[in-house]
């Protein structure tokens, strides 16, 4: 039997937000007080500020999506992110401390808070998830692509261990696989792994009765996963992509400490 690690993970998607919807995420959280939570290493006072900071730096650019920053607003924002994800790192630990595997209490605690998971389906479907099968060893599942008539997905896995949660790893080289499940062993018991990934695919083409591949760009996932990315493609069904542009979109990072 598998053990799992019965850790609940919150992901914040800040890369579909603008950035003044991140500081109004920062602005309505209210942990200072909270009798579950103590001592984050990014007080709300500080986050806040870091928040304000940015709002008065952008003005009403802050509600383009991708605003043209000066190196000072730049490191502003970046700031603020880094300050958020520290916080909420160290907010979901403790709640998970204090849940013991119970996703209602979990939740109860981050909604008070002013985070707001996302409420269950009726159906199960597969999420970003860890579990440690044996002693060195983490299993990573993310949502597969496999089945919806798109093509075939490779799952783009990036990982690297760190000292504490809220931490960006030195990233080690991505790891393209075939399967939506990644199995990473030989790692010290109490190493605290972070992990992403991001999904890409290639839709399938035919051809016409004048040999001309045509791509069928017009396949749309009835459930779209926001990791996953349909590459562009020529009428001669070549990936063509843009350069200087980012053509795969990274989850947020997920922190597994290993038994």
């Amino acid at each position: 039997m598998k053990k799992t690690s019965g850790y609940f993970h919150l992901a914040l998607n800040l890369h579909l937000l603008t950035i003044s919807e991140e500081c109004d995420l920062v602005m309505g959280l209210n942990y200072a007080t909270d009798p579950q939570i103590a001592n984050v290493p990014v007080t709300q006072a500080a986050l806040q500020a870091l928040a304000t900071t940015v709002r008065n730096d952008l003005g009403a650019r802050a509600t383009t999506p991708h605003p043209a920053l000066t190196a000072t607003e730049q490191q502003d924002v970046d700031k603020l992110t880094r300050g958020l994800l520290g916080a909420t790192s160290d907010i979901v630990r403790q709640a998970n401390n204090f849940a013991l595997g119970n996703r209602v209490i979990f939740n109860n605690i981050l909604t008070r808070i002013g985070l707001h998971p996302q409420q269950q389906k009726t159906t199960h479907s597969r999420i970003f998830e860890s579990k440690s099968p044996s002693k060195g060893m983490i299993e990573i599942i993310v949502p597969s692509e496999g089945k919806k008539g798109l093509g075939s997905p490779t799952y783009l896995f990036e990982f690297g261990i760190v000292t504490a949660e809220g931490l960006i790893p030195t990233w080690q080289p991505i790891v393209p696989l075939s399967v939506a499940e990644l199995y990473l062993s030989g790692i010290i018991s109490g190493s605290i792994v972070a992990v992403r990934y991001a999904v890409l695919l290639v839709p399938p083409h035919k051809k016409t009765s004048t040999s001309t591949a045509v791509a069928k760009t017009l396949a749309k996932p009835s459930t779209p996963n926001k990791m996953l990315t349909i590459l562009p493609v020529n009428t001669k069904g070549k990936v063509v992509l843009v350069y200087g542009t980012a053509f795969y979109t990274f989850s947020d990072v997920i922190y597994v400490t290993v038994s």
